[in-house]
């Protein structure tokens, strides 16, 4: 999986990596635990294709050591928290109603 950047996982309007995600967040909550934390996706419907990569890239860059994204991460985790639960923010549906494809709550925005 690739990324430009740590803030595409925070996006709105845009389609997420949801296995991304939850890989960086899972690395997050277990940074204190251990030294050094390499996030990596296996599928194992993949594993044995060659070409399966289980490695995260950010810019290019294998995500080896999660410490070094930790920071922006959890940044943008709890202004992500602090927006949804802050009641002087209206709650708006995306835009992206392709997002919605799958989403079980849909019946709480009206897009059934």
């Amino acid at each position: 999986k690739k990324l430009k950047s740590i803030d595409e996982l925070f996006l709105r309007d845009k389609p997420r990596d949801g296995y991304v995600f939850q890989a960086f967040y899972y690395s997050y909550l277990m940074e204190k635990e251990y030294d050094c934390i390499a996030p990596s996706l296996l599928f194992m419907r993949n594993t044995a294709d060659e070409a399966s990569e289980p490695h995260i890239y950010i810019d290019k860059h294998p995500v080896d050591d999660f410490s070094i994204y930790q920071e922006r991460f959890g940044t943008l985790l709890h202004e992500t928290i602090e927006e949804i639960f802050n009641s002087d923010v209206p709650y708006t549906a995306t835009t992206n109603k392709e997002a919605c494809k799958y989403c079980k709550f849909t019946s709480l925005c009206k897009r059934d």
